[in-house]
């Protein structure tokens, strides 16, 4: 039993745990490798390569809160170094730290200004703070160092709408979708901003391209009911309540149905909306006002058919009288 254990003893002893680390983390085993760089900082604590592929194995799985210490270890062991600055910088990103990761990317644009990832988050970091003319001329220059990143066109049209240019920003949104359509959701966000400048128009124009969203979809609607084309409103409002009713929706489609002249399609929804919320004055208004106006259409209708028909009578029966 002595040699066994001797021999155990012997190989964890040699074993070479950043060698395995890294073999693991190559293999996409992140969980595996963190176990194994964990391991080498405990066996000699000042080795800041094991301290930043421990910090790399954290924030490859998704953990930077436990990734942030492992990187500033590293900058505390290794002062300066481009790799640390630049990842730990991207993680205070992601958390929203732009104030902390301001200084670190700055230091790592320093060393390589050409590096697109430095700048971009570089950029990130500057909007992030408030400075958008930076910021834009920092999207700018990652846009020059990769003309094809859709996350460097949108972050530019970004900065271009938060000094007021839409028409220049907007452009950038629709590069950015060029460049990769699972962008194409900050579209939305466009057309939120476009409903803000009182563009109708322009929205209307995005959202006719969600139809598949039944948020969009709905929004769309609104926006055609608002302009006066509550017609046009009707289809896509049927279609946002049969995809996912709420009391909003719902509302909606009544207020087109009444616009469009069909009210008595719109009563359902409107009783519908009530019942959803009782105590709402103004919901019980406009569902008093549409049964008052269907009940005099009604009246005005049966008084205006009994005329046509008295009237028709009375042709009939002249006829004779006029004949020689």
């Amino acid at each position: 039993m002595w040699p066994a254990a001797v021999a155990l003893l012997f190989w964890l002893q040699t074993v070479d745990y950043s060698a395995e680390g890294l073999k693991a983390l190559e293999a996409n085993k992140y969980e595996e490798a963190a176990q194994l760089f964990s391991k080498a900082v405990e066996a000699d604590p000042k080795e800041y390569s094991a301290h930043f592929h421990l910090a790399l194995s954290y924030s490859l799985l998704g953990k930077d809160a436990e990734a942030i210490p492992e990187y500033r270890k590293v900058l505390e062991i290794k002062p300066g170094l481009f790799e640390a600055e630049l990842n730990l910088g991207i993680v205070l990103v992601r958390q929203k730290r732009a104030g902390e990761a301001l200084p670190l990317l700055q230091s790592a644009g320093e060393k390589k200004p050409k590096d697109f990832r430095t700048v971009f988050y570089l950029a990130e970091a500057t909007f992030a703070g408030g400075d958008f003319p930076k910021a834009e001329e920092l999207y700018r220059s990652a846009t020059e160092l990769d003309p094809k990143s859709p996350q460097a066109q949108l972050g530019l049209g970004r900065t271009m709408l938060r000094q007021d240019r839409l028409a220049e920003g907007a452009e950038h949104f629709r590069q950015a979708v060029a460049l990769d359509a699972s962008f194409r959701d900050a579209l939305l966000e466009l057309a939120a901003l476009y409903e803000k400048k009182k563009q109708p128009s322009e929205a209307i124009a995005i959202y006719q391209q969600f139809l598949d969203d039944a948020a969009a979809r709905e929004r769309l609607g609104e926006l055609l009911i608002e302009t006066g084309k509550p017609a046009e409103a009707i289809p896509h409002l049927e279609w946002a309540v049969a995809k996912s009713p709420t009391p909003a929706n719902r509302l909606a489609l009544a207020m087109a149905y009444i616009r469009g002249g069909q009210t008595e399609k719109a009563v359902p929804f409107l009783e519908q909306v009530v019942a959803a919320e009782p105590n709402n004055p103004e919901l019980r208004m406009i569902y008093g006002r549409t049964l008052r106006d269907m009940n005099r259409a009604s009246r005005r209708r049966r008084r205006d058919q009994r005329g046509w028909s008295a009237g028709v009578g009375a042709v009939r029966l002249a006829r004779p009288a006029g004949r020689p």
